[in-house]
């Protein structure tokens, strides 16, 4: 019964930790699909290529969201195996102890999660700010 709870919970925290990594990847792609959408329009439209960074802003925040929950999903993960490893120990003991405590701040630590948050966070001020840059420079070449 052991063997299966430990081997379940091992599929649970790759399941979490995969998204994690898909989510770094969906967030490059993004960003990188609106910076060249953003120029190509720019060519052609510059009054309106303002709009595409400004509406996938938002994305960066909605993925950092997802992230923190994902987080507490893997954590907990951790604990059970760890649970599970008793005083002998194992992957999951190990690892406990280079995991950020719940509640603290990912940047104190050089850490996955503060990457995540530095990219997600970033990526979404980044489009606003570039929005409101094209919207002038757009406004600014028509005038």
């Amino acid at each position: 019964m052991t063997d299966k709870k430990y081997e379940e919970i091992g599929q649970n925290y790759r399941f979490f930790l995969g998204w994690r990594h898909a989510a770094f990847a969906g967030a490059l792609v993004i960003l990188y699909a609106v910076l060249s959408l953003t120029f190509s329009i720019f060519n052609e439209s510059p009054l309106i290529a303002w709009i595409i960074p400004a509406l996938a802003s938002p994305v960066g925040i909605l993925l950092w969201i997802i992230d923190v929950r994902t987080r507490e999903l893997y954590h907990a993960a951790i604990k059970a195996g760890k649970k599970l490893e008793g005083k002998q120990g194992g992957f999951y003991t190990s690892i406990d102890k280079v995991a950020l405590p719940k509640g603290s701040s990912p940047f104190l630590k050089r850490s996955q999660s503060g990457a995540l948050n530095l990219l997600f966070i970033g990526s979404s001020i980044l489009l606003l700010v570039l929005s409101i840059l094209f919207y002038l420079l757009g406004h600014s070449i028509i005038q």
